[in-house]
């Protein structure tokens, strides 16, 4: 099983210096809206750090998690099941429900639940599938791990220095209704902007 990290789109100008290579610019308007995703963990504003923290250090564990869980789910699992199967879109759905599956995990396993936990991880199970089938289109639309890679990353660091008290005071406190709207808004985001990569992709085919 090969996997690669990157493969950029590069064309060829030519001057009268000779050949010029560049990257394409369709290829960064193309993902704007994913970059523009990414900072939904700030849109409420970004906390302040406390004594003797560092904002950069609480970071690292989100850029990890980002970086195993892609190599996991849109490595290992996704190219083992096109593998098997020879279809992107089984080999997708595989990977986003392993992807969600994972969140229902990290619940069923903690030993301490207070009111609306529940309630709270289904809508996070639900973003992290829209998510996963997203992520999926990526890899296959761009032949890489690395834009889903760029776009976790990014995605985890901003939802660590994002300031939750005040997107949840935007909400009146209720964390129940603020997980259904970010979950319903963020994951419609996120299944339109797969459709756009995927029939983009089928009209230059």
């Amino acid at each position: 099983m090969k996997i690669n990290f990157s493969r950029a789109k590069i064309t060829k100008t030519r001057s009268r210096e000779g050949s010029v290579l560049c990257i394409c610019p369709s290829t960064a308007i193309r993902y704007l809206p994913l970059i523009l995703l990414s900072t939904s963990g700030i849109w409420a504003g970004v906390r302040a750090a406390g004594p003797g923290e560092s904002l950069v250090l609480l970071c690292l564990p989100g850029i990890l998690s980002a970086l195993v869980e892609e190599l996991l789910f849109r490595g290992l699992v996704y190219h083992s099941a096109l593998k098997l199967t020879r279809s992107t879109a089984f080999a997708a759905i595989l990977s986003a429900v392993l992807f969600g599956a994972g969140h229902f995990v990290s619940y069923a396993g903690s030993a301490a639940h207070t009111p609306g936990d529940l309630a709270v991880t289904i809508c996070q199970i639900i973003y992290a599938l829209s998510a996963g089938l997203m992520l999926a289109e990526l890899v296959r639309t761009s032949g890489s791990l690395l834009p889903g890679i760029v776009f976790h990353c990014l995605n985890n660091i901003f939802q660590t220095i994002g300031d939750k008290e005040a997107a949840l005071a935007l909400f009146g406190g209720n964390r129940i209704l603020l997980s259904i709207v970010s979950a319903a808004v963020l994951s419609l985001a996120f299944l339109i902007y797969t459709a756009c990569l995927h029939f983009s992709a089928e009209n230059v085919q």
